[in-house]
This record gives structure tokens, C-alpha cells and sequence, in this order.
């Protein structure tokens, strides 16, 4: 779908250090072999999922410098490796949840820890085995591939030889783990399920274009007009990254949806003579050689930077770009994000099938992500902002401040500017995330790995940076840790290596030795000029980032979005468009709660109620069923169509006069079917059901609250909710209070009593969308009388792990 040309407009304009004063948060790890796993101290634990991913990032890192393997070809590993233990661990515990590619129904008394491995094995050994790219061309390098082209020539084409067996080290513990499970029935038949799992994800993905897109990026790729002023120029010593890579098919959503969400995407500033030429550009690519320069700044840039607010940037900013950095050789930006999730599910002690839900969602969005971000970078091909900057050929008149020899802080990747892809994999995984835990707010601390940032990389057996060469001088990891911090090392027979350093069971940043000091030191002072004290190394070791939140880590100055500015490698606008693009994804990855059907009566002295209601067809099912009642009655039990429900929430009012109870049932069968409440007691009630779809199976309650008491409004603060959540409420008052009017904005479900005598009894509900600041629940009485009020808070399900009926 080609996307509407649109007046340009940023979601957020930065100048100076207006808008940048966020807090600086520290740091989380979660790791592998190089990475040492840490999480908050508790009774957290990993489990089958985890180890997977621990060997799939393993590998990542070991492969991830070739050309054959980007940030999006890694994205789609992520799903299908993830994707397919979800499926196994699905089918091994019921099939609960709707599958992805396994379709063969549940596998009574299989092992689900078995099936995962096998499931991941079975994926594995095809994306990494004898048949796969990265066996094809292991140890290929650009002098043998590209012998017309000596500038190619230490390019990587494959992974090396040694990286190569890395990987086989790695799917080698992975069937260890597999085979300490023994040999018994529930392990044979789980080893069978995960084959079969595994073989579904293969098929589904089989012809996807992966593989021809991949393969692509080894054909040099020249841009229409290349030379013409706007348009990208491909690095001069590798081929342009998976030029083709947008017409991958998607998992999880379906190419249409992703076409239709790149669709509102506005179009480059350069897509057009009159946007490359605009004021607004002029000052996009201004910003970024402000505060994304690596060297000390012209007095005349200065100059201009200064009148146009852009400071330059800080240590914390810089800290954040080279953290966010993953480039090739690291975990990427969607290894960064699987890091992450695996992190969060060890911290929060998610069940396996939680764990399994919670990574298959973030590695379908990743995915998604890839193409779009991919799709729209070579429809737009829109030169870098170091091409920009260094032509000084007057590509704009309001443009005055080109500068032959800027250099940005990081080293750019070799793809086009709009959109960046790591605000769009971080906005699309920390989106999908939020809506699996059913909330953004999450404190995590995350480190990266070390890497060169440019010059030369000496590493060790196990694949670990051990020195970076650059301009003939060399700068090594450091060998202890700083401020009494524990060191931790990899184990390398020949040259061990530090790989982290913990204080207290918390991760710290890697300081010292030749490690890169832009975390203490600005790189450029105040007025432009180089800072002394910061050292330029190439070296950028380990960084520990805490976020308390996951959209501050996906956006702001010093989450993955502004990072790329202030790294230098990308415009504003590539960021913000990114973003937006990958949250739309990771959103689009979520079904949101919709109502199904409401039906209400009352009954007068009484101790059994029924009524029908019709439950839809649609997936992920939740059936509440709400009681007002008095005279000191309870609810004995509710069923619906013989199914019996569970009580949620109750509570009595004001000298047990008056009581209300919320009872639900997970994925009723569609259809109409009776509801049945027996009371303990004969008494007056209203009562009601309401049907939603859209409901996480697993986790579908966020949160209770109740509360009572006298007056003319009964009001009840829910907090801690998100704008994907729905607040369902029950009220209980006495006769005098009628009517009961729902206030604020929630939307009333039912309103009614069971007569008009002072023994009477008044009921009502209400839904409300939830949101991050509270959602305040609240309906006005006639007069003051004693009333009861309780709320419960329904969580999203996500599209492709949704529950079955």
C-alpha cells in the first residue's frame, strides 16, 4: 500500500533541554553465556523458555555481525523459535489459548517443558543448520564473495567458522537440557508434540520470503536518483541491509493490517523537493548534528546550534545512544527487546505458559516491526543525516551549517534514515509487552554487550569483545570492577574475559580499563567544544539502565527513540514516526475488550434466580454475572448452563443491609444458556450478566476494589489501570436512594430495582475504560442511604495467543 504524502508533523518537538529533563534511571541484566542473569532478589526462577532464549541470544551475538543476518532476520527467528514453543507449551497444558501455527489440538499428558525444547530444536536446527544461510556462507568473507569490489572486502558474509560452532555449542545445551528429562511417557509424547509444533512453524513460515530477502541484501543495492540531493547513499564498504525486506509476510497480523498501519505514516521530508528544501528539515538534520556530534563542533555550527536551542548532548543522553546502540556482533535491537521480556518473566515468576505468551507476542510484534519499518525505509530511501550534514553543496537554502568532517557519535547501520528501526522494534515490543502484563509499569534494569564502535574487534573463543582497535591504539576490557562491584567472567580456557559486574545482586555498568567514559563525561562541553576529560574510546563496554516504566525505555532522550538522535544516526522525525509506527504494531498485537451482550432482572424474596443469556462467537470469552441484594443475604453459587462460575469479589454495605458480588466463568460456549444464583436466605435482588470478548484467558483480572457506606454519592477510585483495560462495576443501595445515576465516564450496563418498598433493594453497573492516573468510579443517589460499590478490572488478551472457546 503506498502511504498518502501528508504535511510532515512530529509528535514532539525537542529543543534544547527544554523537553529533555527526564530522569536518568539506571540499569537490569539479563543474560546468557556472556550475559550473567540477574533479576530483584525474591523467588524468581527461569524455566524452559528462558534457557531457549538464553542460547538463542547466545547465537544471536554470534551471528548477528554477518550480512545475512540483520536486525529484521533476527526478529524473525525471535517469532518462530518463540512462536513455536508457545504452540507446544499451548497444546502440552490444554490448548487454552488459540495457536499460531499448530493447529493438531491438545496433546493430553505430554510434558510441556519436553515439547518446548523439542519444538525450539526442531526450528532451531533449521534456521541454524547445514541447509540454513548461515551455514551456506560460514566463514565467507567480502574478499571471496566480492572480489571486484575491495572495499567489501572485511565484510562478513557468514558467520565465521568458530561462530558457526559457537552455535552448535549452544542447540547442543539446549538437547542436553532436553534429554536430562528422561525417557518416560509424558517426556516421549512431548518430544513428539514439539516435532510436530516445530514442523508447523516451519511450514508456516516456509514461504514467507525470509529467506530470498535475506539473501538480497548480498546483492549491492543502488537507489533510484542515487547522488541527487535527499536520497540515501549506500555505505561504501558493505551492501545496503535487507533491501527487500519489506515484502516479507508478517506473523500475528496480516499483511493488509501492517500495510494499512505504514499507511499513516507520513511521507519523508525528502520525499519531495519542497520537504527536502523546507525550514522545518533544515532544522531536523541541525538538531542532529547538534546533539549527535562525536567531535567538537565548528564555531559557527556552534553558533547556530546555540541560537536554534540545541544543547549539545549530556553524559546520560550519550550513555543512552551508546547503550541502544546494538549493532552487529550485540543482541540487536530485537535480541535487546527478547532480553528484556525474558528478564521481566523471571522477575515476575510467570508459569511457563505465561512466559511462552509473554515472548511468542513481543517476537510476532518485533517481526512486524521489521517489515514495516524495512518497507517504509526503502519506499522513502532517505539519505542519513551524516550525508546531509557533510554535503555542502547548498542541498538547502535554510540550511547554513554544513560541516565536511562531522562525524556522529555512533557508527551509522547501513540502511535508510526514515524510519529508524530501533524506536520501531522497541515501540512494538514494549507495546505488545505492556498489554501481555497488562501494565506499562514495570521496573526493570537491562545492560548491553560490549561492543566496538568502529575500528577493529579482537575477541575470544567464546565470542566475547576482549580489546577495539582504533587509529592504531588499543583499548581493552578492564579485568576487575569498580567500587567493590562482584566480577563475573566468561569462562574462555585461553582469555577470560569480564562480562558483568553486580553490587548487591544488581547489575552495574562496566567501567574502567578502555572502556568508553561517556556515562561520566560529556563528550562535548557546554559551548561545543571537545570535553578533555572524555576519551573517545571505541570500546563500549557494558551499560546497566533501569527503567521504571517500558514506554521510558522504548521512547524519550534516554529510551531507544531519542537515542538515535543524539546518537547522531538518525533525524527526529525518523525516530517519532518509528515510534508511533511500532506502537501501532505492538497495539494492533492486542484485541481490545469489547462488550458481548448485557441482560438484567430482579427478583423479589426469593433464594433462586435464573435467566438466559447468549454468549457470541468471538474469542476470549469472560461471562460476570452481578448481585445487589439485602436482608443480610450472600450468594451460594452461580452456574451457567450447568458450569458454575467463580465468586470474584464481595462485599456487604453498611450494617449488612444491603451486599454486592461479582462472579465470573473464562470462555463460556457460545450459545444461549441459563444463569442460576442460589442465595442463602430469601431476599430482594437485582441482578444481571454481562458477556466480554477480548479477555486475557490466563490473567483476566488486574485488580478488585470495594467499598461502602452513607451518603448521597458512592464513589470508588480504581487505580493502576491502562487504556486497554475495561472497569466493570456493581452497586447495591437501599430503596430510598432511587434513582441511582452513573456519573462520570462510565457507560451504564444496567439500572434497575426489585420494587418500590423500603425493603427493596436498588442495583446498577457500569463499564469504564481504564487509564494510567486511576479511573474514578462513582454514581450520584436521590438522597443519603447505605450503598455498597465494587469494581474489577478485565484485562486484554493478545490476537495471537488468544484463548480458545
Amino acid at each position: 500500500m503506498k502511504r498518502a504524502e501528508q504535511s510532515h508533523r512530529c509528535t514532539r518537538t525537542m529543543t534544547g533541554h527544554a523537553e529533555r529533563q527526564l530522569r536518568r534511571w539506571g540499569i537490569v541484566l539479563f543474560g546468557t553465556v556472556w550475559l550473567a542473569a540477574f533479576v530483584f532478589p525474591g523467588s524468581a526462577r527461569a524455566n524452559v523458555v528462558t534457557d531457549v532464549n538464553n542460547a538463542l541470544l547466545n547465537i544471536i551475538q554470534n551471528t548477528s555481525g554477518a550480512l545475512v543476518d540483520g536486525p529484521p532476520e533476527v526478529a524473525r527467528e525471535i517469532a518462530l523459535i518463540d512462536g513455536a514453543m508457545f504452540d507446544a507449551v499451548n497444546a502440552a497444558s490444554g490448548s487454552p489459548y488459540m495457536p499460531i501455527a499448530y493447529h493438531g489440538g491438545q496433546v493430553s499428558g505430554a510434558s510441556a517443558n519436553a515439547a518446548a525444547l523439542q519444538a525450539a530444536l526442531t526450528v532451531m536446527n533449521s534456521l541454524y543448520g547445514p541447509s540454513s544461510l548461515y551455514q551456506q556462507f560460514g566463514g565467507v568473507t567480502g574478499a571471496t564473495y566480492y572480489p571486484s569490489t575491495p572495499a567489501y572486502a572485511n565484510t562478513t558474509v557468514g558467520p565465521t567458522l568458530a561462530q558457526v560452532n559457537g552455535v552448535k555449542v549452544q542447540i547442543g545445551m539446549i538437547n542436553a537440557e532436553l534429554a536430562a528429562l528422561g525417557t518416560s511417557a509424558s517426556i516421549t509424547a512431548g518430544i513428539s508434540l514439539g516435532t510436530a509444533v516445530g514442523n508447523a512453524m516451519l511450514a508456516l513460515s516456509a514461504n514467507d520470503g525470509g529467506k530470498a530477502a535475506s539473501l538480497q541484501t548480498l546483492t549491492p543495492f543502488v537507489p533510484t536518483n542515487v547522488g541527487t540531493a535527499g536520497v540515501y547513499v549506500p555505505p561504501s564498504n558493505r551492501p545496503a541491509m535487507t533491501p527487500t525486506w519489506g515484502t516479507v509476510q508478517p506473523m500475528g497480523i496480516s499483511s493488509a493490517t501492517l500495510a494499512a498501519l505504514e499507511a499513516t505514516i507520513p511521507v519523508a521530508y525528502v520525499a519531495t523537493h519542497q520537504g527536502l528544501t523546507s525550514q522545518a528539515y533544515a532544522l531536523e538534520v541541525l538538531q542532529t548534528e547538534c546533539q549527535g556530534s562525536g567531535t567538537a563542533l565548528p564555531s559557527s555550527v556552534a553558533s547556530t546550534c546555540r541560537a536554534a536551542g540545541f544543547a549539545s548532548e549530556s553524559a546520560a543522553e550519550a550513555q543512552a545512544a551508546l547503550y541502544w546502540n546494538d549493532p552487529g556482533g550485540t543482541l540487536q535491537p530485537p535480541g535487546h527487546w527478547l532480553q528484556i521480556a525474558d528478564t521481566i518473566a523471571i522477575q515476575k515468576n510467570l508459569s511457563l505458559l505465561d512466559t511462552a505468551a509473554a515472548t511468542a507476542t513481543v517476537g510476532l510484534a518485533l517481526h512486524a516491526a521489521g517489515i514495516g519499518a524495512w518497507a517504509i525505509k526503502y519506499q522513502e530511501v532517505a539519505w542519513r543525516p551524516v550525508t546531509a550534514i557533510q554535503d555542502c553543496a547548498a542541498w538547502s537554502p535554510n540550511f547554513t551549517s554544513c560541516d565536511a568532517i562531522w562525524s556522529s557519535l555512533i557508527v551509522t547501520p547501513p540502511h535508510p534514515d526514515y524510519v529508524a528501526g530501533h524506536p520501531a522494534f522497541s515501540g512494538a515490543a514494549a507495546t505488545a509487552l505492556a498489554a501481555v502484563l497488562g501494565t506499562d509499569r514495570v521496573t526493570f534494569v537491562s545492560t548491553s554487550t560490549t561492543y566496538c564502535n568502529g575500528g577493529t574487534t579482537a575477541r575470544n573463543s567464546l565470542g566475547n569483545v576482549m580489546s577495539c582497535t582504533l587509529n592504531a591504539v588499543t583499548y581493552s576490557t578492564p579485568t576487575v570492577c569498580s567500587n567493590g562491584a562482584t566480577a563475573i567472567y566468561d569462562g574462555d580456557p585461553v582469555s577470560p574475559t569480564l562480562i558483568a559486574c553486580t553490587l548487591g545482586g544488581v547489575a552495574q555498568s562496566v567501567t574502567g580499563g578502555g572502556c568508553n567514559n561517556a556515562g561520566s563525561q560529556p563528550v562535548l562541553n557546554a559551548n561545543y567544544a571537545a570535553n578533555p576529560l572524555y576519551n573517545g574510546s571505541p570500546l563500549i563496554c557494558v551499560i546497566a539502565e533501569t527503567y521504571p516504566t517500558l514506554s521510558q525505555a522504548s521512547g524519550g532522550f534516554l529510551g531507544a527513540e531519542f537515542s538515535r538522535v543524539v546518537g547522531g544516526i538518525h533525524t527526529p522525525a525518523a525516530v517519532v514516526q518509528a515510534l508511533a509506527l511500532g506502537n501501532a504494531i505492538g497495539t494492533s498485537m492486542t484485541a481490545p475488550i469489547a462488550l458481548d451482550q448485557t441482560i438484567n432482572a430482579t427478583g423479589t424474596n426469593a433464594t433462586i434466580f435464573s435467566w438466559p443469556h447468549t454468549m457470541g462467537t468471538a474469542a476470549n470469552g469472560l461471562l460476570l454475572v452481578g448481585i445487589s441484594c439485602g436482608n443480610g443475604a450472600s450468594v451460594l453459587g452461580v452456574t451457567y448452563g450447568g458450569q458454575r462460575l467463580t465468586r470474584r469479589l464481595a462485599q456487604n454495605g453498611p450494617g449488612n443491609q444491603n451486599r454486592i458480588e461479582i462472579w465470573y466463568l473464562l470462555a463460556p460456549s457460545s450459545g444461549t444458556a441459563t444463569v442460576v444464583a442460589t442465595l442463602s436466605n430469601a431476599s430482594h435482588q437485582v441482578h444481571g450478566s454481562v458477556s466480554f470478548t477480548g479477555v486475557n484467558q490466563s490473567q483476566p483480572f488486574k485488580e478488585s476494589a470495594s467499598t461502602s457506606g452513607q451518603s448521597t454519592t458512592a464513589s470508588l477510585n480504581v487505580t493502576d489501570t491502562s487504556s486497554n483495560q475495561v472497569v466493570f462495576s456493581v452497586i447495591a443501595a437501599n430503596e430510598g436512594a432511587n434513582p441511582i445515576i452513573v456519573t462520570g465516564g462510565q457507560t451504564a450496563v444496567w439500572d434497575n430495582g426489585s420494587g418500590t418498598a423500603s425493603s427493596d433493594i436498588l442495583g446498577a453497573a457500569s463499564t469504564a475504560p481504564g487509564n494510567e492516573s486511576g479511573v474514578p468510579v462513582s454514581y450520584a443517589l436521590a438522597t443519603s442511604q447505605p450503598w455498597v460499590l465494587g469494581a474489577v478490572v478485565l484485562n486484554p488478551a493478545a490476537i495471537r495467543v488468544s484463548r480458545a472457546h
